[in-house]
């Protein structure tokens, strides 16, 4: 018969949710929101505006052309359909780049407006696998009674700065703010495997586990720290130095609790089809807005696995990331009139 160390092996699960999604300049106007993120993910795209002279609004129907910019040309996707913003007539106001407008009535009242490439797929004329998120950087920030959260640390980010320095006039640089939503353990019994420690030693084993993860701070500080370095890890984002290459280890303090407490694996999801960001990057190709990375700690006769072991790997939401078009310039999108 197969053996294990205990009767009652236990996952960590930690859920990384993606809260809010903007520029940074769009964020500094949401800070109460922001104040529950402890983690954050810089991506890039292709930027999105408006040809000007391609607006048309009456007082049931509007027409516009999206561009994609790739270097120095543009890729063009037009759209056409019906609106809900009552009577007209309507002005579409924007300026250069044409990348944020607002819609006024007669009297010049706001009756809509944003950033286009968020409107864009918040309002369905195109889907979130459309404009899909290049991760290039992870990170998280935490003070010592978790009063500081990713929106205070990026006011001052010394990599972002750097990003914005060396990114390419073509690219947008988005900041997705991320909390942990979940937490939790996962048990597994399979009586097919012979447990080598005794009844007894299995009880104090899961006491000890429940115990500590339930303790005031683990939530908080270790789970926050173990949801960056897997992502970290899974994304391999071009501007992370730490934890690509060399996760999970034992020496990491944050992780240490889990193999103190011989924790089988760690699992880390991230979300976020809530706020229409799908994630991908070169190591992961495939764009999703929902992504699993499970690290084992163990194996099932106790012995440490080796740095960078990832088991598993997986994208899901295909009905938002992968069956919709791949970029605006492929097909047309679900309000245009050819559907």
């Amino acid at each position: 018969m197969n053996k294990k160390r205990y009767a009652t092996e236990f996952a960590l699960n930690v859920v990384a949710y993606g809260q809010l999604f903007g520029r940074q300049k769009d964020l500094m106007e949401s800070t109460d929101l922001a104040k529950d993120c402890n983690l954050y993910i810089v991506s890039r795209r292709p930027r999105i505006s408006v040809h000007p002279d391609s607006v048309f609004i009456d007082e049931e129907r509007f027409s516009l052309t999206l561009r994609e910019q790739r270097e120095d040309a543009f890729r063009e996707l037009h759209i056409a359909g019906r609106h809900a913003l009552g009577k007209g007539p309507f002005k579409w106001v924007s300026s250069f780049p044409y990348e944020d407008f607002s819609i006024v009535d007669a009297e010049g009242n706001a009756v809509a407006g944003g950033v286009v490439a968020i409107a864009a797929v918040g309002w369905g004329m195109i889907a979130p696998s459309a404009l899909p998120q290049e991760v290039i950087y992870i990170g998280q920030a935490f003070g010592k009674a978790g009063e500081r959260t990713a929106y205070d640390r990026l006011k001052s980010h010394s990599t972002l700065q750097r990003i914005y320095s060396e990114n390419r006039p073509d690219l947008e640089i988005w900041l997705s703010l991320c909390r942990l939503s979940d937490m939790n353990l996962a048990s597994e019994i399979d009586p097919t495997y012979e447990a080598i420690r005794t009844d007894e030693e299995d009880d104090e084993h899961v006491a000890k586990v429940f115990s500590r993860v339930n303790e005031s701070g683990f939530a908080s500080r270790e789970a926050v720290a173990i949801a960056e370095a897997g992502m970290i890890a899974y994304f391999r984002p071009i501007y992370n130095e730490k934890f690509k290459d060399n996760y999970p280890d034992p020496r990491h303090v944050h992780i240490s609790t889990c193999y103190d407490l011989e924790l089988s694996n760690v699992v880390v999801e991230l979300q976020g089809q809530d706020i229409d960001a799908c994630y991908y990057s070169s190591d992961v190709p495939r764009p999703s807005s929902i992504h699993f990375m499970k690290y084992p700690l163990y194996d099932t006769y106790g012995m440490i696995l080796g740095p960078g072991t990832l088991v598993a790997e997986m994208n899901l939401a295909r009905s938002e990331c992968d069956s919709r078009p791949a970029s605006p310039a492929d097909s047309p999108g679900p309000h245009d009139e050819d559907q």
